[in-house]
């Protein structure tokens, strides 16, 4: 059953949720560990990344329509709750293109409707390169004055109410199937008729923007293409073809169809526009909690991509879809060829929506340019560090660009000099020394989780490159893994290891309906505190103190590590699960304040009863099954691996 994919949430067991008062203690500790570290590794700024997929954000249960947005009522106290136990720098987001319906050749899973089987939107990989999709647009938004009530929430509730999997990523009851025509279209184009007709002082303001986000003219050139592949695309599929239509003939068709095909084609540049509006408003939810955008540029393209660049396209293919053709990047004389033109449109188009990318497969770009071109291997990482300068201006960071290698070594990795690359890695310890910006992390949403690594090494034994492992509990190993990238300078986490999420997010074969569906659920706060008190959950507290003592600063600063250790083990404790139950039980209502004990008890035992909290009457019991952990804060935070050090080849390499 697809919906055992989130199992794992519903175990009974709760970790604390901090109140106000205690959360500021906990951030000043964490900032002190953070600087402590800094200062050790000498540098001035530390770089932790989180990803979350956009369509996997929660939203509210009478505006659920499928897919989860940047642009939404939950994505703040989304971010809140990373910043508060994460402390990152950056959001990074997997790509915000339209998707693509994939067959699955398998049995329909009985809590999917027939229909969908050969009809599935499996991955955000699989998307146009230069397209947000419609999902990014926030229907329930449109029914507000800002956007001059195009819709009524009356109107949206079919929606809402066909999507039977409510935790999960659902584009199908978003975007329709081959047998259920797309929902959207018919909500939008009524939105779309409005939007004509009437002249509120709201409206007139969204003609004026809209007309000039078609004036633009780079917006205007990327989307003249694709809107006439959408009107043209199953008539004239050879239109760009120049080896099948001739210059002549493609002109006469595409005056004929811009005038044939007006309201659609601008029907489709509204959508656009919306879209854009729309993940303007959630890219503004992210920066104005202090944090960057990095947007996740997918190697891979469409048939609309390939259909309007065939020479710079469609040989050879990436993962099934249309790539660059090397071939084709510069021409002879030095200029852009067709391929090298669309990298440019394709990065331009990124930089101006994110304040820094990803590029999917980026050891690719440089290992197709030296096979295409070895005199001059490093060529396309001057067209893009020349894209970058361009669109985002010469004072720019550079380095935040990052371009995505896989653990094994690559003969290019020499030519990348200051570049920054991202590492799924075994060790830091096992990165190149000749890289000087490296981005480290357990796992990114295309590996196994964490937990599952953690769990194959326990089963095999070696442990990264040790041949002796004396830790047979696969959490202690996940600590330990966070607490390595946690003293390095730049990281980053994924969501389902920061909610201790066992289940692969990304089956890789385009053949699982699991496939890219998981969903943070409304109770995702909640979700969390109980993956921390079952020790599957992400404990910052945690990484920092094994980074410190990595790094050797228990040493130079016990008295840290212990603020450290006491801060952690505080999130394993019993109690509220959200802040505002905690901040409830610290501080009573004013009627309540002249009887604090009463009601601390009156409290306790109201939560208790729906499960979710321990009284502090009740005397402590000990946790039934639960695996001896190296984190104890009553004695040595570590005390475990310090018994082992005679036998832990870990921690005599000052791991630990």
């Amino acid at each position: 059953m697809i919906t055992q994919i989130t199992s794992n949430r519903q175990n009974t067991t709760f970790g604390e949720a901090l109140s106000t008062r205690k959360l500021k203690t906990f951030n000043s500790v964490a900032k002190k560990a953070q600087n402590a570290i800094n200062q050790k590794l000498g540098i001035q700024k530390e770089q932790n990344i989180f990803i979350i997929p956009d369509y996997s954000l929660p939203e509210v249960a009478d505006k659920n329509t499928g897919m989860g947005r940047l642009f939404s009522d939950t994505t703040e106290s989304v971010v809140k709750l990373i910043k508060n136990y994460f402390n990152p720098t950056d959001i990074e987001v997997l790509p915000q293109n339209t998707i693509k319906r994939m067959w699955i050749p398998e049995k329909t899973p009985d809590n999917f409707p027939p229909d969908h089987i050969f009809d599935h939107y499996f991955s955000p990989y699989s998307a146009n390169a230069m397209a947000l999709g419609e999902h990014n647009i926030n229907l329930f938004a449109l029914t507000e004055k800002k956007y001059g009530n195009l819709l009524q929430k009356d109107e949206l509730k079919n929606i809402v109410d066909s999507n039977t999997h409510k935790n999960l990523a659902n584009p199908e009851n978003e975007i329709g199937t081959r047998t259920i025509p797309n929902p959207r279209a018919k909500i939008l184009e009524k939105a779309y008729e409005r939007f004509l007709k009437q002249n509120t002082p709201e409206l007139k303001e969204m003609k004026k923007n809209f007309d000039a986000y078609k004036q633009d003219p780079f917006e205007e050139r990327r989307m003249e293409k694709i809107s006439l592949y959408e009107v043209l695309g199953n008539s004239h599929k050879d239109l760009f073809d120049i080896r099948k239509t001739s210059l002549d003939e493609r002109e006469k068709i595409i005056a004929k169809a811009k005038q044939d095909y007006a309201k659609e084609i601008d029907l489709f540049k509204f959508k656009q526009f919306l879209a854009d509006e729309h993940h303007k408003e959630g890219k503004k939810i992210i920066n104005d909690q202090g944090l960057g955008l990095i947007g996740d540029m997918h190697i891979g393209s469409l048939d609309s991509d390939e259909w309007t660049n065939p020479m710079g396209l469609s040989d050879p293919h990436e993962h099934g879809m249309p790539a660059l053709n090397f071939k084709h990047m510069f021409n002879d004389n030095g200029s852009l060829g067709p391929a090298g033109e669309h990298l440019r449109d394709k990065l331009t188009f990124f930089l101006k929506r994110y304040d820094s990318i990803r590029i999917d497969c980026g050891y690719k770009f440089f290992e197709k340019q030296q096979a295409a071109d070895p005199k001059k291997p490093t060529r396309v990482l001057e067209l893009i560090d020349q894209v970058v300068e361009s669109v985002k201006g010469p004072e720019f960071d550079k380095s935040k660009i990052l371009f995505e290698f896989t653990d094994q070594p690559h003969k290019t990795l020499v030519g990348l000099g200051n570049h920054t690359v991202v590492k799924t890695v075994q060790s830091p310890d096992s990165i190149p020394k000749n890289l000087k910006e490296v981005i480290t992390g357990i796992a990114n949403h295309d590996n196994q989780s964490a937990i599952t690594q953690a769990k194959e090494r326990v089963k095999n034994h070696p442990f990264y490159h040790y041949d002796i492992i004396p830790i047979e509990n696969y959490k202690d190993i996940v600590k330990v893994k966070f607490g390595e990238i946690f003293a390095t300078p730049r990281k980053l986490i994924f969501m389902d290891d920061f909610f201790g999420v066992e289940e692969k997010f990304n089956f890789e074969n385009g053949n699982n309906v699991k496939s890219f569906r998981h969903r943070l659920s409304p109770d995702f706060e909640k979700d969390y505190h109980r993956a921390l008190q079952n020790g599957d959950g992400f404990n910052l507290m945690e990484a920092y103190g094994i980074a410190m003592q990595k790094l050797g600063i228990d040493k130079t600063d016990p008295k840290l590590l212990e603020e450290v250790s006491e801060q952690g083990a505080l999130l394993r404790k019993k109690g509220a699960l959200t802040q505002k139950e905690a901040d409830l039980i610290e501080t009573p209502p004013p009627t309540q304040q002249n009887n604090k004990k009463k009601w601390a008890i009156a409290a306790g035992l109201l939560l208790a009863a729906a499960g979710v909290y321990a009284p502090p009457t009740q005397p402590k019991r000990p946790i039934q099954n639960q695996p001896q952990s190296i984190y104890n804060a009553k004695s040595n935070p570590y005390e475990f691996m310090q018994r082992q050090q005679t036998t832990n080849p870990f921690a005599a390499k000052g791991f630990l």
